[in-house]
């Protein structure tokens, strides 16, 4: 006892905890292409997106108009909205051959999005896909459009992604965002495919996923058993927008690549 004191007031006690602090208990900050560099690619690099569709889509996103200057169009109904998103579904990937897409009608948008999206309370697919008054009355009406209705790809918090339909004195658009961590480029692909079908679409956050698409980005490794989801904001400096655990997989290149935060260990040594 007299030894663990006489350490502790040597300040030997902090230091020691402080080098033998396991880095899954840390946070620490790597930039995006780097991790894809030290995992070979493992983590979340989408292997069908090459490195000239990934600038084509960055350069696209980052010469997007202000909000205010996307364009407009005069009406909107749900069988629009469920048709230009079917293209997005498909340009992610998505397709009614594969195993696990299979049975979904090419020409039905309402199926896809039923298949792929949320929907909570199912409103939305009870509405008459060709009538521009109904959908009109049910989105200044019913508050569920706050909720999942528009949330295109279903998850958790850190796995969402929505695209609002959204009216003002010019016209309708709609407004798109989500998890860059885990749907970058399907962000990316769901956005110029709809813009191109006839629905102009404003990207909430495009230089943050331009920047993900091709690797610019900063991602925080937090301790494990920390949720992810929400974790964002400034780190070391930097902007944060994804979060992830210490993977075991490739575990060491990740430490020796990672720039890793002092431990904030409580001041023992002064108070004894």
């Amino acid at each position: 006892m007299d030894q663990a004191v006489t350490t502790m007031r040597a300040g030997e006690y902090t230091q020691q905890i402080k080098e033998s602090l396991p880095f899954n208990r840390r946070y620490g900050l790597i930039q995006r292409k780097k991790l894809w560099e030290v995992t070979e690619g493992d983590f979340d690099r989408d292997w069908n997106l090459n490195a000239q569709e990934a600038h084509l889509l960055a350069d696209a996103l980052r010469a997007q108009p202000s909000e205010q200057k996307v364009g407009r169009i005069a009406s909107l109904t749900t069988g629009q909205y469920f048709d230009a998103l079917k293209t997005g579904y498909q340009a992610t990937g998505r397709n009614n051959e594969d195993d696990w897409f299979n049975g979904i009608p090419a020409e039905d948008g309402r199926a896809w999005y039923a298949r792929f999206g949320d929907a909570r309370d199912r409103s939305l697919l009870d509405i008459d896909p060709k009538s521009r008054e109904e959908f009109e009355k049910w989105y200044s009406d019913n508050q569920h459009r706050f909720g999942h209705n528009f949330e295109i790809f279903l998850g958790r918090g850190c796995s969402r992604v929505h695209m609002n339909p959204e009216k003002d004195t010019l016209g309708w658009y709609c407004r798109m965002g989500g998890s860059i961590t885990w749907h970058a480029s399907d962000m990316a692909r769901v956005w110029k495919t709809v813009n191109a079908a006839g629905i102009p679409v404003f990207m909430y956050d495009a230089e943050a996923l331009a920047n993900a698409l091709v690797g610019e980005d900063w991602i925080l490794i937090v301790p494990s058993l920390l949720p992810c989801d929400y974790t964002q904001g400034m780190f070391f400096g930097r902007e944060v927008r994804t979060a992830i655990p210490l993977f075991e997989e490739h575990r060491d290149e990740i430490i020796r690549a990672t720039e890793w935060q002092e431990p904030k260990i409580s001041q023992l040594d002064k108070t004894l």
